[in-house]
């Protein structure tokens, strides 16, 4: 070591002694870099080695090891399924894949369908199995009307379900709305429900100013149980009430198990977190069947039901007619008589008056 001293002397022009503890510069050491104690792993070099530092890090194995921890993990993994029954296996895309118990591939629960979710039934097989099973009993629901003027018709058909939901004062019907929608359709007509068998203390009504207040409601609304129904009420197509708007009002109500229905006056489809929408307009009310006599005698309310969106079963068109003796929804084509009589077949009953012919017809003066 002294002849490496005089030989780096005699080349840089130094003395001796410049390699000395006095004239050495000050080490310049990374923040994250300490001192170890004596005694310790890396004791004696003055500084902490990178697996000190960051303990993450670790030494590559020798290939022995590497073949040894190959040859075990097949072992460890079966270990594993067995005692865990299956185990989710990442092949680096995001893709995650699974192993069943007996080895077959079958998804794991967080991904296998276990059924279709809650319905509660309508009063009917025939229509039950037209919706998919029947009506949502959990989650976000959407009906809507095409006009102001079947509003009545909406809060008929909401009227039924909580009917069909059995409500009662100990288990109310919240029905949220916003002033603007009052204002087209006026307030829920408490006798009007009680021809549904919803009995008037059965129904709590909130009537907020705007529409932000209406949904933070509902929202607040999903998290109780103790409801039989939530129903929010809006006007029109409004961006609040969107895809993201109605995501969190579902996956609240779905995991209380409440049935949340967003009724829509004068709306057209609009895309939305609710895995079933409804759109609803009045028909002609058939006429009583126990008198055939008097075929002009209104009958039941009938509701015309389009499927335009439902997960378990395909689109299509429904005519239901609420049966007040027992408590459900018929099924129009198959209760009451026959159609109308007249020139016209039974749509006539719902459609305009003719157009008068064109021109004006006027009293001319006779002259000579």
């Amino acid at each position: 070591m002294d002849t490496l001293r005089h030989a780096v002397s005699r080349i840089e022009n130094k003395p001796p002694t410049w390699f000395s503890g006095v004239n050495r510069q000050p080490d310049v050491r990374h923040p994250l870099v300490r001192d170890v104690p004596k005694g310790s792993e890396s004791a004696g070099s003055g500084r902490v080695r990178p697996k000190d530092t960051y303990p993450n890090i670790t030494a590559f194995p020798s290939p022995g090891k590497a073949r040894s921890r190959q040859a075990e993990e097949p072992a460890r993994r079966k270990g594993a399924d067995a005692a865990m029954g299956a185990e989710e296996i990442g092949d680096g895309d995001g893709d995650d894949r699974a192993v069943g118990e007996a080895g077959t591939g079958s998804l794991p629960p967080r991904l296998r369908i276990d059924g279709r979710p809650a319905t509660v039934s309508l009063g009917e097989a025939g229509v039950d199995a037209a919706l998919g099973g029947g009506f949502p009993a959990s989650g976000l629901s959407e009906i809507h009307g095409e006009a102001v003027r079947d509003a009545g018709c909406l809060s008929g058909l909401a009227a039924g379900l909580a009917s069909r939901l059995g409500a009662t004062p100990g288990r109310p019907v919240l029905w949220i709305t916003e002033r603007p929608a009052l204002h087209e359709a006026g307030f829920p007509y408490p006798l009007g429900f009680h021809a549904f068998a919803v009995p008037a203390g059965a129904m709590t009504l909130v009537c907020v100013r705007r529409l932000e207040d209406a949904i933070w409601a509902a929202e607040e609304a999903a998290r109780c149980a103790a409801l039989s129904l939530v129903v929010l009420e809006a006007l029109g197509n409004s961006r609040q009430l969107g895809l993201e708007g109605t995501r969190r009002l579902h996956v609240r109500a779905e995991k209380t198990g409440l049935p949340l229905v967003l009724m829509r006056q004068s709306a057209e489809p609009q895309a939305t977190a609710a895995p079933f929408r409804l759109r609803i307009r009045p028909g002609p009310a058939r006429p009583v069947g126990d008198l055939a006599d008097q075929p002009r005698l209104i009958g039941a309310p009938l509701f015309r039901l389009a499927v335009e969106k439902n997960r378990f079963a395909p689109p299509c068109l429904i005519d239901l007619a609420w049966s007040f003796h027992d408590r459900s929804f018929r099924n129009a084509r198959s209760v009451g008589a026959e159609p109308l009589p007249g020139a016209h077949d039974a749509q006539a009953a719902d459609r305009p008056d003719h157009p008068r012919p064109a021109g004006a017809q006027l009293a001319f003066r006779r002259t000579g």
